[in-house]
């Protein structure tokens, strides 16, 4: 597989992943900073390099097209992709309307290409294992579930990635990096048909949006729960996840240190506790090459993405649904996709 690759932020992490991979090799970058570009194009002896993505889409020796910039350069890039004949894999959020949302998905089924978005969370052994245990019935029915996303985004807002405070990449939090969460629970336990959100603009009074936002969910299945996006936490990064079951219930603790464990019914009254079995955190951060490696087989095989263009786009709708509902005041029902 000739991968392409655009945007040399999290884009690099890509580029590593498929440079190592045994079915694959970049051949093709595209940055605007011309350092990142040859620094890249160097350590990956890779061919071709551009700064003009219509240069990187019309190069016939890609098959594949990684597309990590900006949110609001994602569903053009995307599109123009999958019409060029290439597969596609996309950073998070896939996209920031459901015009777009709908755009995309039209490319992929009038195409045929593939499109996987970057929803890194599914892949972590962690959330892997607790899916298994989820559908092998382990917790029972569960009725609440919440996920947080937890990050002091600060400098990245200020300094690195300033793009973030710009009206036009639409970056409320709960799209943001609030998509990881809300994912994960969709993944975890079923689509949510009810949101309602509030917020606050106090932590980064200089950002652009909400710097924190809090969205209660109805799930289709009754369950309820609610996921917090923060970007001015006063705190190291943190995925904070709760599920409680019927059967069991389970949680990342919050504290001094970070630890995960499961809750089950003991004797009389009592409760058995023990360790998660599986570390959050793999090894060497996040699994970027279990997402290569994915991708690579699905293609490979002509199979649906885990994380595939309606999955990307059902995570977006119940964002958005949380961002009309802060502004209305009301609850919303997030729309809903599926292959036709």
């Amino acid at each position: 597989m000739r991968v392409g690759v655009v945007g040399l932020g999290v884009g690099r992490r890509f580029a590593e992943a498929f440079a190592a991979h045994p079915h694959a090799r970049v051949t093709a970058l595209c940055a605007k900073e011309p350092e990142a570009l040859a620094s890249a194009s160097a350590e990956h002896d890779v061919p071709a390099t551009y700064a003009d993505f219509d240069a990187i889409v019309d190069d016939p020796n890609v098959d594949l097209l990684v597309i990590a910039t900006p949110h609001a350069l994602h569903a053009e890039m995307a599109v123009r992709a999958l019409r060029a004949g290439k597969h596609v894999i996309v950073e998070k959020p896939m996209c920031i309307s459901l015009r777009q949302c709908e755009e995309m998905i039209r490319a992929v089924e009038e195409t045929g290409k593939l499109l996987a978005v970057d929803q890194v969370l599914r892949f972590y052994p962690y959330c892997q294992s607790l899916k298994a245990h989820l559908d092998e019935g382990g917790l029972g029915d569960v009725y609440y579930a919440e996920a947080d996303y937890l990050h002091n985004t600060a400098h990245l807002i200020r300094e690195r990635t300033i793009w973030r405070g710009s009206a036009e990449h639409a970056h409320y939090p709960v799209l943001g990096g609030g998509s990881h969460s809300l994912d994960m629970l969709r993944w975890l336990v079923g689509e949510i048909d009810r949101v309602h959100c509030e917020a606050a603009h106090v932590a980064l009074p200089d950002f652009a949006f909400p710097d924190c936002m809090v969205a209660s969910l109805r799930f289709a299945n009754g369950a309820v729960g609610k996921c917090t996006t923060s970007y001015g936490l006063v705190r190291t990064t943190m995925h904070n996840l709760v599920l409680f079951g019927t059967n069991g219930s389970v949680e990342r603790a919050r504290g001094a240190e970070d630890y995960d464990k499961q809750f089950r019914a003991g004797d009389g009254h009592a409760f058995d506790e023990s360790p998660w079995p599986v570390p959050f955190q793999p090894p060497g951060g996040k699994p970027i090459a279990a997402v290569v490696d994915h991708v690579y087989e699905c293609v490979a095989n002509n199979t649906i993405p885990l994380t595939n263009v309606w999955e990307g786009a059902n995570t977006v709708a119940v964002a958005l649904a949380a961002i009309e509902s802060w502004h209305s005041g009301k609850p919303v029902t997030p729309d809903r996709f599926s292959p036709e």
